[in-house]
């Protein structure tokens, strides 16, 4: 995947939008637990037993039960290994391969966000159990060229898709990830738009679309190779310190 430098887009900031928006999520989200409401009525009420009306410990044991599925999915954040399980990942000359690194980078990032309080996913190359994925965040995590310079470059790339949804959570995540695996690692870094043809977009397109998705190259297997093969955690850090930004800032503009 080439890089194609264009600038990160900026931020929303106004506060006075901000605080609009949340008053209209609050309506829409009053409206459908009110809509959540009156089908499990209508789901727990037996037409065989007229006027049969549900018990509390049945309303109960369904509300625990959306209650419970909405905090895992608060907590809950993917890590897709590229090319993982796959033969289309870089092969170095020296042996090295793609999905060596990435995998390694995304067990090590995993392990800073069990600590944090998260439960992760671990993806491969196109795993079924991407369809409607829903979490926190979906980071993939891919690896730049093999060789030398000018065959390899040294930086890292960030890229997302134009997603339809909530797009101010991918900006976002885009933002606090380049700035802080920038800070990170040293190294500079490229943004990317990707485009609807490529099979990232279509891998993309498979995630629910209230989860905002990234892509990140970590480093070319080249010019970068000390960094991902020596320095993995630090990689990892860079990763999890964009992902924890992301959460904290989701945090403030949701309050």
């Amino acid at each position: 995947m080439k890089s194609q430098q264009s600038p990160l887009p900026e931020q929303k900031t106004s506060t006075d939008d901000s605080r609009q928006s949340f008053t209209t999520m609050r309506g829409v989200q009053m409206i459908v637990s009110v809509a959540v409401l009156m089908a499990t009525l209508f789901t727990l009420w037996n037409p065989r037993s007229v006027f049969r009306t549900p018990s509390l410990s049945e309303m109960l044991a369904q509300q625990t039960s959306e209650t419970s599925l909405r905090v895992s999915q608060d907590r809950q954040i993917g890590l897709l290994a590229g090319y993982w399980r796959s033969e289309r990942g870089k092969v170095c000359a020296d042996g090295v391969r793609e999905e060596q690194i990435t995998l390694a980078v995304a067990e090590r990032t995993a392990v800073l966000l069990n600590t944090a309080g998260y439960q992760v996913d671990i993806f491969e190359e196109n795993d079924v159990d991407l369809l409607n994925y829903k979490g926190v965040a979906l980071v993939a995590i891919y690896a730049g060229e093999c060789g030398n310079p000018p065959a390899s470059l040294s930086g890292f790339l960030i890229a997302t898709e134009l997603k339809p949804a909530f797009p101010d959570k991918s900006n976002t995540l885009a933002v606090c990830m380049a700035e802080k695996y920038a800070n990170t690692t040293g190294l500079s870094f490229s943004y990317q738009i990707i485009p609807p043809d490529q099979p990232l977009s279509a891998l993309f397109r498979q995630v629910d679309p209230t989860t905002p998705t990234l892509m990140i190259q970590i480093g070319a297997l080249g010019a970068d190779r000390e960094l991902l093969t020596e320095q993995t955690q630090k990689v990892a850090q860079g990763i999890f310190n964009g992902l924890f930004c992301y959460i904290e800032l989701n945090k403030t503009n949701e309050e």
